[in-house]
């Protein structure tokens, strides 16, 4: 069967309002980008906010020069790593597997970026985001004794999430 298409515009994809956001990975593929270098392909969805479950992508170039970038990416997801020898300046040279970023929630701030005339949302600042709990310490060890205390509430408070921009 032919296959018949017009040779209109591509399709329409919707750019984000700038702000302060959280973005949970869903995706995460390495390539090679159309100039021909190494890349990581992040696909992620808002979590929360005006946008919740909204998709956005974003390219990690993997050449040595934009290395702090995904180092960036890796510490605020909190992505386990291992430090596998060091460069020729002395700095560390770090191995993770891509699939370890995804289900990872990260804050950012997202702007709006020109590019061959098209706007783009470009995701910059990645860091830990206050909806991702640290680890609970241990519970201490109960006391032989306890004293009766003036009744208070047992009722503990909720975390606030950080607000985005709506």
């Amino acid at each position: 069967m032919a296959i018949r298409f017009t040779g209109g515009q591509g399709g329409t994809y919707e750019t984000y309002e700038p702000g302060n956001y959280d973005l949970r990975i869903i995706d995460a593929t390495q390539g090679t980008s159309k100039t021909g270098n190494p890349q990581l392909k992040v696909a992620c969805e808002f979590v929360g906010g005006r946008y919740d479950g909204k998709k956005i992508t974003t390219w990690y170039s993997l050449t040595e020069a934009s290395m702090w970038k995904i180092g960036a990416l890796v510490e605020a997801c909190g992505v386990a790593h291992t430090v596998v020898g060091s460069d020729a300046k002395g700095n560390p040279v770090i191995e993770f597997e891509e699939a370890d970023l995804i289900g990872a929630i990260f804050a950012c701030d997202i702007s709006i970026e020109e590019y061959q005339g098209k706007k783009n949302n470009r995701i910059n600042k990645e860091a830990p985001s206050d909806l991702v709990e640290p680890e609970e310490a241990p519970a201490p060890a109960p006391a032989a004794k306890t004293v009766a205390k003036p009744a208070a509430s047992t009722q503990t408070m909720a975390r606030r999430p950080r607000s985005v921009a709506s």
